[in-house]
């Protein structure tokens, strides 16, 4: 399994790791699944997890492009508007409900992975995500209405 997440990841570390979310997974279903089925599953479980790796990635990519494009149109603002636009961001997130603004801050401040804020918190990677889009969906609603008035 861990040859496979390489050939697909090129990461040791991180093949590793997928590799041992994927047995975890294994166990946790170990009862549910015939024995005939388990190596199929463990092999299907490591190739979602790389391919769920790829996905998340492209998105912070496209979120890292997309500040980057911000931080360059930026640098044509005055200082003044600038510290005005980030004082609304931070009223804007101040403004969310606490749960979703916590993950949201452990997502893009601490950096974590979606499973370890969903360990941290007693709650799926599923609902993490939806935290984070709950979270992006009321920020850029509360900043555009804050922009343009």
């Amino acid at each position: 399994m861990y040859f496979l997440a390489y050939g697909l990841l090129h990461d040791g570390e991180l093949s590793k790791d997928v590799v041992s979310s994927a047995f975890e997974e294994l166990v946790a279903r170990f009862d549910e699944l015939d024995a005939t089925r388990r190596a199929g599953y463990l092999y299907s479980v490591v190739r979602n997890k790389c391919a769920a790796y790829y996905r998340k990635q492209a998105a912070h990519d496209n979120y890292a492009q997309h500040y980057l494009a911000h931080a360059e149109r930026s640098q044509s603002i005055d200082l003044l508007e600038h510290q005005e636009r980030m004082e609304a961001i931070q009223h804007a997130i101040d403004q969310l409900p606490a749960r979703n603004r916590q993950i949201l801050m452990a997502c893009f401040y601490s950096g974590k992975h979606y499973a370890e804020i969903g360990d941290e918190y007693g709650i799926t990677e599923d609902c993490v995500k939806k935290h984070v889009a709950k979270a992006i969906r009321a920020l850029r609603t509360k900043i555009v209405k804050t922009i343009d008035s």
